[in-house]
Formats: structure tokens, C-alpha cells, sequence
């Protein structure tokens, strides 16, 4: 891992205690056997995006209405995703990085609409907190495809840049890869790269929000056919980590949970 380093060959994804490094396979083997090495991951493209709707149905007014008009005014709030569109007359972004290897100039619709979400200044379609420093953290293709070493890496970009919240409306599920939409993400502890790195984060006193997954019809779906044992946890990672604010949907008549949104417990046990 020391040669990688050297070389320049490893990307170093600090919060998630990993290396990143493309090696040919018998390196890969070498690593396999080596005692310092306790896991090695596959890092495959993916589209992990996961949000759905705005945030009309927060009950933001009646909250507003009981604790004053805060607007966030003096919070770093990172959005990691798809990238947010600098440009957009209601959003004021503070900074911005890329770590997905596409240029950050490259917004996603995804990462806007979750920008604008949180921080939109227009007067009719407000975000939650218009005023909050708003740090664009590309860690997804504008298509909405990347890898977890991406967002691991956005992790790190985050708090470098001085965020006090992140926000990932993102995951990577445990459903089978075979399946439709399934990742074959596996994390039966909750301490895979992405989890440590999200753990990490809140350990320095980050507050981490996650989505946690669009997966329940899709797992419902997977036991209906006998393949239940397939699926440990509806959840996506980094959304079952221990420390993240892991947040699902409701539907908008019924205030219910939606009938897409993941539910608990995690693959541990945890609900």
C-alpha cells in the first residue's frame, strides 16, 4: 500500500480509513493476502441517487412558527451528488469541487434540485434554509452514476472545505446485483468505507443527513419470489451507518411511509 502511495498509483480516502487504486490482479491477490489489508472492494459505476420529491410536506411554516424564522444564516451545508448548477439565479453557491473526475461547470438535475431544496432564495419555492453557506460537492456524474470511492472522497472534500452538515440523497443498496436496480452493495456490520467514512465525519462533529433508499417495493418484490434471504437490510449504505441522520419518505395524502421508501432495521440489527 506504501508502494501505491509512492508510485502516486492510491488515492487516499481519509475518513473512510481505505485506499483507493487501480491494480492489475495479481497485485490485487498480493493485497488479499496481506495482514494490514483487512477488506478489498470492487469499486463499480453506479447510479445511486435516491430523491424523489421537495420538501413542501416538512411542516417547515408550522416549525417556523413555534421557534422564529431561522434560515440558517452561519451553517456550511455540503450537498454531495450530481452536482449543483452554479449558475441558477435562487441558488448561491459558496464553493464548489469535483471528485467524480467530470468537470464541476457539469451540473446534475439531481444535485440542483437538492440544493434548492435546502437553500433556495426564490420567494415562492424556498428552501429550508435559504441562508446557509452552500458548498457543491460533486461526487456523482451528472447522469447520477459514480463510485463509493467518489463519495468517500467527497467525505473528505467536505469537511475540508469547512462543512458543518452534509447531505447525501444518495446510497448504495444491498439489494442482489441481478435484480432490478440492485447494487450488491454488502455491509452486514455497518462499517464498510462508506458507513466509516459518514461515522467518522460525525465523530468530528459533522451532522450527516443520508436518504435511506428507494428499495422497499423492490425488496417486497424479491421475497414475494422466495429470494428474501437475498436482501439483509432494505437500507442503503452510508444511510445504515451509526452516526448519519438517516431519513426515508412519506406520501404526501397519507403522511404514511411511502410505498418505495426503504424501512429499517440494518443489516445488524439495528431499527
Amino acid at each position: 500500500m506504501r508502494e501505491l502511495l509512492t508510485k502516486g498509483e492510491g488515492m487516499p480516502l481519509i475518513l473512510a480509513n481505505s485506499l483507493a487504486a487501480s491494480v492489475p490482479a495479481q497485485q490485487a491477490l498480493a493485497l488479499h493476502n496481506n495482514d494490514d489489508v483487512s477488506l478489498i472492494e470492487l469499486d463499480p459505476v453506479m447510479n445511486p441517487t435516491l430523491m424523489d420529491d421537495a420538501i413542501i410536506d416538512v411542516g417547515l411554516s408550522q416549525f417556523q412558527s413555534q421557534v422564529g424564522r431561522l434560515t440558517g444564516r452561519g451553517v456550511r451545508v455540503a450537498v454531495l451528488d450530481s452536482g449543483v448548477d452554479t449558475q441558477h439565479p435562487y441558488l448561491a453557491v459558496a464553493a464548489s469541487v469535483s471528485v467524480c473526475g467530470e468537470d464541476v461547470a457539469l451540473p446534475g438535475r439531481h444535485g440542483t434540485h437538492c440544493a434548492g431544496s435546502i437553500a433556495s432564495k426564490d420567494t415562492v419555492f424556498r428552501g429550508v434554509a435559504p441562508d446557509v453557506d452552500l458548498l457543491n460537492v460533486k461526487v456523482l456524474k451528472r447522469d447520477g452514476s459514480g463510485q463509493y470511492t467518489q463519495v468517500t472522497k467527497g467525505i473528505d472534500a467536505a469537511l475540508d472545505l469547512g462543512a458543518d452538515v452534509i447531505s447525501l440523497s444518495l446510497g448504495f443498496n444491498h439489494l442482489p446485483a441481478w435484480s432490478d436496480r440492485g447494487h450488491g452493495w454488502a455491509c452486514a456490520d455497518g462499517r464498510c468505507p462508506l458507513c466509516t467514512a459518514i461515522d467518522n465525519a460525525v465523530a468530528l462533529g459533522v451532522i450527516a443527513c443520508v436518504a435511506a433508499g428507494n428499495e422497499h417495493s423492490r425488496a417486497e418484490s424479491l421475497r414475494r419470489f422466495g429470494y428474501g434471504n437475498t436482501v439483509d437490510t432494505e437500507l442503503g449504505c452510508p444511510g445504515q451507518s451509526r452516526g448519519a441522520i438517516t431519513v426515508g419518505a412519506l406520501t404526501k395524502r397519507t403522511f404514511l411511509p411511502a410505498d418505495f421508501s426503504s424501512r429499517g432495521p440494518t443489516a445488524y440489527g439495528e431499527t
